[in-house]
């Protein structure tokens, strides 16, 4: 650890809040390799840099400043993070059952239609997402003596 980070009259008196703030900002290795066959000190990133990375498609820093806010500031940022890591657990629980109830809709109000001549199996495009020209079609409130008529979406 950097020295900046360490003194002796602080080494043994920091909460456990105090400590994951140093942490979260404490210059650390990353990409060095443990070989000795050439030099690689890699680069130096703290773990706030590191949390911040910008790969999600729909998720801005925003809402990893927030979580690291809420961890800083608990008194234990340890019990903090295993309350997000839960939270986020439930999120991706209900994030996969919306995504699995709509493609449903989507499978039973779906009308595809091949171009003339193609010999393929429908079920299997649209279970691979190949089919992207797909109509929805919903049920009317209209019943005729045929059945339900179906209104295009």
């Amino acid at each position: 650890m950097a020295q900046d980070y360490i003194t002796a009259s602080t080494a043994a008196t920091l909460s456990e809040a105090e400590l994951f703030k140093r942490y979260l900002d404490a210059p650390a290795r990353m990409g060095a390799t443990t070989s000795t066959l050439v030099e690689s000190i890699g680069k130096l990133y703290s773990a706030r840099m590191l949390f911040h990375h910008d790969c999600f498609y729909c998720v801005d820093d925003n809402f990893t400043e927030v979580i690291l806010r809420y961890a800083e500031d608990c008194v234990s940022p340890s019990n903090a993070l295993k309350n997000v890591l839960q939270d986020l657990t439930e999120l991706v629980e209900s994030v996969t059952d919306l995504k699995q109830d709509f493609e449903r809709l989507a499978e039973v109000t779906g009308v595809y239609e091949p171009d003339e001549g193609m010999n393929v199996d429908l079920a299997f495009l649209v279970s691979q997402h190949l089919l992207h020209k797909a109509r929805y079609v919903l049920p009317s409130a209209n019943v005729t003596a045929g059945g339900p008529v179906r209104e295009a979406i």
